[in-house]
């Protein structure tokens, strides 16, 4: 296991503020799970998670509209599963690297169920110096 003694870890953004009874209800779900809010605004430059009945079908890059389904995500309860995956996944053009998302959307094309946990209390997004003014 890549945590010593742990068959499931939490990886979080650095970006996202997410409370107590959220993050609890995170932990204690099973493996793959994201801990997510629905959006009410699309946000330039946000990609957004596309998804049906609480499962990740997709990714949006960067959508122009609003439309049902639309979740963002950063808290992540993952399990060694993720780890084949990270190879196979492209490396992003824009950064030059892969992003966890996408090794997330090699699971989902592979069959594996990665389920979201609405956020309950607070969820806070830190991307544009204008989210720090709220």
């Amino acid at each position: 296991s890549f945590v010593e003694g742990d068959e499931k870890f939490l990886v979080t953004s650095c970006d996202v503020i997410v409370g107590e009874r959220s993050l609890e209800r995170i932990i204690t779900s099973r493996p793959i799970n994201l801990g997510a809010y629905q959006v009410n605004d699309v946000r330039e430059g946000i990609d957004l998670l596309a998804t049906q009945d609480l499962r990740l079908k997709g990714l949006d890059e960067c959508p122009i509209e609003l439309r049902e389904g639309l979740f963002d995500a950063g808290v992540c309860l993952l399990d060694e599963r993720i780890f084949p995956a990270i190879p196979k996944t492209r490396i992003n053009p824009l950064r030059g690297e892969r992003k966890l998302i996408d090794s997330l959307i090699v699971l989902v094309n592979e069959g594996v169920n990665v389920n979201l946990s609405l956020v309950i209390d607070s969820y806070r997004h830190f991307t544009y110096k204008t989210d720090l003014d709220h």
